[in-house]
């Protein structure tokens, strides 16, 4: 009996190992300026994004927005790419920005995609900052 339980212990342990996660956060760098802040004016267009290597079970993106001055507005949208350069809105998630100190959105875009970002397109007399990081789990536990 002591054996039989031992090998079905064993066997358990052998399905239950792939299933650990492996999640890394990194932060999204500006196609602009190449950091990791960068700063909308008017009417203007600012993409952060980053590689994601290997097939990812989840992505989820967190922005940060901050006004600097003027009336903070316009919208910011998950965006992808195969190639890095040209980007296209990765899902039906849309946040319209406020007129506020300080904002924040998570967007999930989804998978299969090499790049991964957010593009803010500003709107009126403003500026503000944002920043991004992602989290991509190998796993959805």
């Amino acid at each position: 009996m002591k054996k039989l339980l031992f090998l079905l212990m064993a066997g358990l342990t052998i399905f239950v190992l792939p299933l650990t996660v492996e999640a890394q956060v990194v932060s999204l760098v500006s196609t602009n300026n190449s950091l990791t802040l960068d700063t909308v004016t008017n009417a203007g267009v600012r993409v952060l994004s980053k590689v994601v290597p290997g097939n990812k079970a989840t992505i989820t993106i967190q922005v940060n927005v901050t006004k600097i001055s003027g009336t903070l507005g316009g919208t910011i949208i998950p965006v992808a790419s195969n190639d890095g350069v040209k980007w296209y809105a990765a899902g039906s998630g849309t946040f319209t920005v406020t007129d506020v100190a300080s904002q924040g959105v998570n967007f999930s875009p989804p998978l299969g995609f090499a790049y991964y970002g957010v593009q803010w397109t500003g709107t009126g007399t403003m500026a503000g900052s944002f920043n991004a990081s992602l989290l991509a789990r190998t796993s959805y536990q």
